[in-house]
């Protein structure tokens, strides 16, 4: 259907599918507005029973109007077709997170629990019971308040006990409706009458898994799993997540009574159990941002009264930060999923650019950009590159690994809190500008060198580590409960984040598997090493100064200062006025190909086609 409009939308690009149907990305014909389209397979159009599901959650999710539920904008049927109309998500489903991280953080799963909790509740007021929460059922998205924000996705079986919607399910007694790993003991026995309590149980099934990192029945066979939640005990897990804090602990294993009647009596009543968010004491020794707010021992009234005691204040937290890089017990802003998918495909030799091809095409964002970027002047053709293939064809392996690891560092860099984006604004021209000069250097000066490649990627990431220090101390600032700009002084701030940046930015290279002459260069480029006076750190510290000199920096420059350290640099490196002058041309041109304007709202839709 690729191509096609269905209500006034063209589609794009297919997302995902499942029994169901597909979810596709879709563009508005004449507004050009993003959405998702979730399509009705064929065969299940023929079953009037499917057909009244599919339309029952369009109704449903209507009637919740809820924040962290999906939004349904529209439903229709053209040419044979059924059809919903939601909107795009950016992100990834929980899902997705657990493959690739195992296990959820303490902090980060008190927060998810808390949003699923007044989800799931609102559908319950209205007489909802959606009877399949699973963790791809639930997608965790961007949002510019707050972290972890949480959409619950597919009412598709929902049942309605309720009169908010009239519907005719023929659910018979001893069938089976959800998916076995997360079903409650009832479901799992094919009681019909399920209510709210149900949901209770799939969602401590879901939180069980989210810190563990293992289902509490995992059995390979069907009927192995249903026997375990209908009738054996919950693995404890004071033995499967030992480190738990005892209250979360007793939280999900109340939530997994067999007895309905045993766990909690509604979805507000375990909500309750999330409020207030716990201490950062209460969840040591490590909070979501990797920042333990009791570790630093630090008084926050004292502090805030102590302006000029910013320096002692500011190494205390710099030393537990790189502390904590040595434990690694630091979270690191993770690989966007897509984009880590692509590279391992790319450094498997028996894999091809169609298969790299198959997996972008599933994120429509990281798709629309590999085209645009492809039909870019960085990639000069006569012919448009018009589909995937062609675009990643066309980029060649090398190409296609800078454009990744570009669009990942571009996404760690564009925080959602104001008061990153003040303090950091132009950060990423900046820093693009960098990469740019320290590669041209690199050809300029010729053999002996280091890869113009990895000067390039040091250029990128040798500022990246400002934005992540400076949100895990809003993060750290958030668990302490205090109003922002509350917890430390921006002269304390400011200090920490230039104190250890670059070693928070070379353990986000490393984290992400980069070459290590690149994480060794951002962590050294803050002085000259006339021992290797080749080295990319000193090519992307003279590339630094000469960026700042022409302009493309928002900072307080110092002249002499930046005057200075072209003239080592320059010495240091054996280049000349005309090889620097030859690199630095065109360079604002470069940058402006190279870095994209984006609308406030990045948009990636769901994956869940069932």
């Amino acid at each position: 259907m690729i191509g096609t409009t269905l209500g006034g939308y063209r589609l794009v690009i297919a997302l995902g599918s499942g029994g169901m149907g597909t979810v596709y990305f879709a563009e508005h014909l004449a507004i050009g507005r993003r959405v998702a389209i979730k399509v009705l397979a064929p065969e299940v159009v023929k079953d009037p029973e499917a057909v009244s599901r599919f339309l029952t959650e369009a109704r449903a999710v209507n009637d919740i109007r809820h924040p962290n539920i999906v939004d349904i904008t529209d439903i229709g049927e053209e040419r044979g077709h059924r059809f919903i109309i939601m909107e795009l998500l950016e992100g990834e489903t929980l899902g997705e997170q657990l493959e690739r991280d195992k296990r959820i953080d303490e902090a980060a799963t008190w927060r998810i629990a808390r949003q699923l909790t007044m989800a799931l509740g609102a559908a319950h007021e209205r007489g909802i019971v959606h009877r399949d929460l699973k963790p791809e059922n639930i997608f965790i998205t961007s949002h510019p308040d707050y972290p972890d924000h949480v959409k619950v996705l597919d009412f598709g079986i929902a049942k309605l006990t309720g009169t908010a919607v009239e519907v005719n399910h023929r659910t018979g007694v001893g069938s089976l409706l959800g998916t076995p790993a997360y079903m409650s003991p009832e479901q799992c026995r094919g009681l019909v009458d399920l209510d709210h309590r149900s949901d209770i149980y799939s969602l401590g099934v879901v939180l069980y898994e989210m810190v563990t990192g293992k289902l509490p029945f995992p059995g390979p066979a069907m009927g192995e799993i249903i026997i375990g939640h209908a009738t054996l005990p919950v693995p404890p897990l004071s033995e499967a997540a030992p480190d738990l804090s005892p209250r979360l602990a007793a939280t999900i294993e109340r939530a997994l009574a067999k007895d309905p009647a045993r766990r909690f009596a509604s979805m507000r009543d375990l909500r309750e159990s999330f409020e207030p968010p716990p201490t950062a004491v209460e969840i040591d020794p490590v909070t979501s941002a990797g920042l333990d707010v009791a570790e630093a021992g630090l008084n926050i009234e004292t502090e805030q009264r102590a302006q000029k005691e910013a320096r002692p204040v500011a190494e205390r937290l710099s030393t537990i930060i790189l502390r904590r890089i040595v434990t690694d017990k630091l979270a690191l802003p993770a690989m966007p999923g897509s984009a880590a998918k692509c590279l391992a495909v790319i450094r498997d030799p028996r894999q091809t650019f169609g298969s790299v091809a198959a997996i972008a095409g599933q994120d429509p964002l990281l798709a629309s950009r590999l085209l645009r970027l492809a039909n870019s002047a960085a990639f000069q053709s006569r012919n448009s590159a018009t589909s995937l293939d062609q675009a990643v064809s066309r980029m060649g392996t090398e190409g296609l690994k800078l454009a990744l690891i570009n669009f990942s560092i571009e996404d760690a860099f564009t925080s959602r809190d104001e008061r990153i984006r003040r303090a950091f604004h132009g950060i990423w021209e900046h820093s693009v500008a960098v990469a740019l000069l320290a590669r041209d250097l690199t050809v300029a000066a010729g053999a002996p060198g280091p890869d113009p490649n990895a000067a390039y990627l040091a250029g990128l990431l040798h500022d990246i580590g400002k934005p992540v220090v400076a949100a895990m101390l809003l993060e750290a600032e958030k668990m302490a409960n205090t109003t922002a700009g509350g917890w430390i002084t921006d002269a304390v701030w400011k200090k920490v984040v230039d104190g250890c940046h670059r070693t928070v930015g070379a353990a986000l290279a490393r984290n992400w598997l980069l070459p290590d002459e690149v994480a060794r260069a951002v962590e050294q480029a803050n002085e000259y090493d006339r021992t290797t006076p080749r080295s990319a750190a000193n090519f992307v510290r003279l590339a630094n100064a000469l960026t700042k000199r022409d302009g493309i920096y928002v900072g307080v420059a110092d002249p002499t200062e930046i005057k200075s350290i072209i003239e080592v640099g320059m010495q240091v490196l054996g280049l000349d006025k005309a090889k620097v002058k030859q690199a630095a041309d065109g360079l604002r041109g470069k940058v402006g190909t190279l870095v994209e304007r984006r609308k406030p709202a990045r948009t990636h839709a769901t994956r869940n086609g069932k």
